[in-house]
């Protein structure tokens, strides 16, 4: 939970700082790895959160090519957090 918070608060300032590449690569890169290690909830989470920006972007895009690659990517993250979090239902049971 520590971490989380402790997450949100970097993820935050590294926005606000101009930083959003790096903060949604550091985003990508906790969210591929809750994937490897199976806490599918977090990897939820994360995709939640990624959707999040990626519909950030497209709101804020200059022109209708990265606003339309950024909702596909809004679009791909957030069912992918309806995934996992489902599957780590599934998941819990049967292991």
């Amino acid at each position: 939970m520590n971490f989380l918070i402790n997450f949100s608060i970097y993820f935050k300032a590294f926005n606000e700082a101009g930083f959003k590449r790096e903060a949604i690569k550091v985003l990508e890169e906790l969210t591929n790895n809750a994937v490897d290690e199976n806490r599918f909830n977090d990897a939820s989470y994360y995709y939640w959160m990624l959707s999040n920006e990626y519909l950030q972007v497209a709101c804020d895009a200059p022109n209708d090519n990265i606003r339309a690659k950024s909702l596909r990517k809004f679009y791909q993250f957030q069912h992918l957090a309806e995934i996992y979090y489902v599957y780590q239902h599934l998941h819990s049971y049967v292991v």
